[in-house]
């Protein structure tokens, strides 16, 4: 930058942050409805309580008649101003501070001198928001229209587009923008923008769309019931406990019949009849216990047949099974 630069750009910061600070207080009381006049209502914008026309409406040729309008909010990014970068060492309060009154109404001008060309029903443009994002500044302007001009988003996207040059600086000011984030975002609350009864009003960050639900609604739009959204949720909660307890029988009966396989017998699992000639008792040779006709006993070498063994001890029998 050079010096007459450099003055240049010093007697303007300070013509303007004088007229920022002669401009810092409230135009209106918010409890006295007296302090704005005809339509005008009191408030908060640009950090300070103005008199302005409340949401829905604006004003007619700068007068105290509020007329029906379209509001569009757009997304600015601002590489340069006046040929230079926004260095945060450059400025001290313009624009460096994100809650500058002066950089707002400084941007709200030059918005308006690309969009007032006396055609398309433009009424007013005013900036609700800017930040810092590196050397680059975000800008959240508002335009309005008069709602008989039926004017479009594709209309106001279309402008804007038209009014950056090759060089990618808005033809009516001295500020070099970045095109692929500049763009016409939306018509803020959008008839028919909430449904199932919800209420659209602009967040008071960014003056984006925001509905108020009725009850037994939710949603960003309002576009889901309660009880659906339970479902939304239980059914798939549902299905998960299915599988999961489906998952866990299948493993227990896997781990039941693993168990089974790799069981191996014992000999005190064997009935006497199928135990070896060594461990067998000699039932037909041992005097103790007396014949009976009929009666099919063990023997050392082979099992029992068919039929009932009765072990006799003294006058009492009892069946051997």
């Amino acid at each position: 930058m050079t010096n007459k630069q450099r003055k240049s750009w010093f007697f303007l910061v300070t013509t303007l942050a004088l007229w920022q600070t002669m401009g810092a207080a409230d135009d209106c009381d918010p409890q006295d409805a007296s302090t704005c006049s005809g339509d005008l209502t009191c408030i908060l914008r640009l950090g300070r309580h103005q008199c302005d026309c409340p949401f829905g409406s604006g004003r007619r040729n700068a007068s105290d008649t509020c007329i029906a309008v379209n509001e569009f909010r757009l997304s600015i990014a601002i590489e340069e101003f006046a040929g230079e970068t926004f260095e945060p060492a450059m400025f001290n309060d313009f624009p460096d501070d994100p809650n500058s009154t002066l950089f707002m109404n400084f941007l709200r001008q030059a918005i308006e001198n690309e969009f007032n060309d006396g055609e398309g029903g433009f009424l007013s443009a005013r900036v609700q928001k800017i930040s810092r994002s590196g050397r680059s500044i975000r800008a959240v302007p508002i335009v309005s229209f008069n709602k008989d001009s039926n004017t479009t988003l594709e209309m106001v996207q279309g402008a804007l587009m038209g009014a950056i040059s090759s060089k990618n600086m808005l033809s009516r000011s001295n500020m070099k923008v970045d095109p692929s984030l500049t763009s016409a975002q939306e018509l803020v609350c959008e008839n028919g923008y909430c449904r199932n009864g919800g209420t659209c009003t602009p967040s008071i960050e960014d003056y984006s769309s925001n509905c108020t639900c009725v009850a037994g609604y939710e949603g960003s739009r309002c576009e889901v019931s309660r009880g659906e959204s339970i479902a939304v949720i239980l059914i798939p909660l549902g299905y998960a406990l299915l599988v999961t307890i489906f998952a866990v029988s299948v493993c227990y009966c896997l781990g039941v019949i693993a168990t089974a396989r790799q069981r191996k017998p014992t000999s005190n699992d064997r009935h006497c009849w199928d135990r070896t000639s060594e461990d067998s008792i000699d039932y037909v040779n041992d005097p103790q216990y007396p014949m009976k006709s009929g009666l099919n006993l063990p023997n050392r070498h082979g099992g029992i047949p068919l039929g009932t063994a009765e072990k006799v001890i003294g006058t009492k029998a009892e069946e051997l099974m």
